[in-house]
Formats: structure tokens, C-alpha cells, sequence
């Protein structure tokens, strides 16, 4: 939870200690914030050793996000970088629904065992917060393309991380109820 805290809030944090000083302009700015991100996510695939789907698409939208903005000199789509991420993320999950399994059983298989495939309602259930997550992260993704053209880029810069706060714990809650509820209805189910 800390890592994606410090994911979420780096990248902003860099832009406004920066913003307004050392003669830097506001793209200058963006991209130096854009860096310091994509080097704290670098270094945490090579300390940990470990590569997961949120922290590639994290590195893979603070790339694209900082080519965009370097390319086109527009410091907007140094903040939209954040779509790129909750976007693609929610339409993975999309997709997955039509698989055998949905992402939603990837990313918990740690720490439930797999025999619990077998239970229609657990394969409903994790379908269920699959298809919700997918939803929420692209209307997230789509809140934040309307956003950014709309506002100052001082203004998108802080709202965009707060959006993404948001609807990620508006996720959580919703999935740790949601996981609650129906492993109670389950184990009633099969008693």
C-alpha cells in the first residue's frame, strides 16, 4: 500500500516543489516530475526483484506519458500519463472477462488457495470484482482525458493524483465488502 501511495503522490509532489522556481518551465517541470516517478518505480523493480502488472504499467505510463509530453512540448500529456495506466489496467480487465479466468484471480491467487476455482460462487464473485474494477478504472481513466484539456495544468497536476486516490479506495472498500459478503453467502451456501 505504501508503494503505490508513494507511486501515486511522487510524481505531483516533485511538480509542485519544482513548479515557479529555477527559471524551469512548466513542461521542464513536468518532465523532471515524470523522471523522478519513473526512476522510484525503476529502482523498486530492481530492489524487489519483483515485476507486477501495476508497477509495468505504472513505468509504461510514465514513459509514454514523458515521449508524449517531450515530443509535442505539451505538458498536458504529462499528466494524462495517469490514464495511460488506470486505462489500460481497466481495459486488461475488461478483456479478461472473456478468459477462463479473470485478472481479478491472478492478482488475489496468493492469498486464497486454488482449489477454490471449483466453487461457482467464488468464480462469480471474482468475475464480478473484475468486471467492476474495469469499469471503475476506466471511467477513472475517461474523468481524467475530460479533465485535463478542461483545467489549468497546476490544476490537472492536483487533482489527478486525489482522482486516482479516490478511485482506487472506492475500489478497495467496495472490494473488501463486496469479498466479505460473498464469502459469507458461500460458506452458508455450502453448509
Amino acid at each position: 500500500m505504501l508503494q503505490l501511495l508513494i507511486d501515486i503522490a511522487l510524481t505531483p509532489a516533485v511538480y509542485f516543489a519544482l513548479h515557479g522556481r529555477f527559471g524551469l518551465t512548466t513542461t521542464a517541470v513536468l518532465l523532471i516530475s515524470i523522471a523522478a516517478g519513473g526512476l522510484w518505480t525503476a529502482l523498486t523493480l530492481a530492489r524487489t526483484r519483483k515485476v507486477d502488472v501495476v508497477s509495468l504499467c505504472v513505468l509504461g505510463g510514465i514513459v509514454i506519458g514523458g515521449a508524449l509530453t517531450m515530443l509535442t512540448g505539451n505538458p498536458q500529456f504529462g499528466v494524462a500519463k495517469d490514464s495511460l495506466y488506470t486505462g489500460v489496467f481497466g481495459l486488461v480487465a475488461l478483456a479478461s472477462m472473456g478468459a477462463k479466468r479473470p485478472l481479478m484471480y491472478y492478482l488475489i491467487r496468493q492469498f486464497v488457495a486454488d482449489d477454490n476455482w471449483a466453487s461457482p460462487m467464488f468464480r462469480r464473485c471474482l468475475r464480478v470484482m473484475t468486471l467492476t474494477w474495469a469499469i471503475g478504472l476506466l471511467i477513472e481513466a475517461a474523468t481524467r482525458i475530460v479533465l485535463v484539456p478542461t483545467v489549468s495544468v497546476n490544476t490537472a497536476a492536483a487533482l489527478s493524483p486525489v482522482l486516482t486516490g479516490v478511485a482506487l479506495a472506492v475500489l478497495m472498500t467496495w472490494t473488501a465488502g463486496y469479498g466479505r459478503r460473498a464469502g459469507e453467502a458461500r460458506r452458508v451456501a455450502e453448509a
